[in-house]
């Protein structure tokens, strides 16, 4: 199933001489040398790795948000709990 004259690289980008052997490319379907593929699958893989890569920074900063966010409400907590038993207190004194 060589390219030939029937079937050519379907790449805008080939720079393959006729007569390379085509396979059908996964993404698109169409017929694209083993150069133009193999450089294709590349960027499609690297993508991926990008894609995956920000998705784990982004969990991770969205776990570390909400860490902060319930590291200031547990203080807030303690901060109101304290000025409920100065305030016991104080009324303890007045009895």
């Amino acid at each position: 199933m060589g390219c030939g004259s029937s079937i050519e690289c379907s790449s805008p980008r080939c720079q393959e001489a006729k007569g390379s052997r085509c396979y059908k490319h996964s993404h698109n379907y169409s017929w694209w040398c083993k150069y133009c593929k193999q450089e294709e699958d590349n960027y499609f893989k690297e993508n991926d790795q990008r894609r995956s890569e920000n998705e784990r920074r982004l969990k991770q900063y969205e776990q570390e948000r909400l860490q902060k966010e319930i590291a200031e409400k547990e203080r807030y907590i303690r901060e109101y709990k304290e000025i409920i038993r100065e305030k016991e207190r104080w009324l303890n004194k007045r009895i």
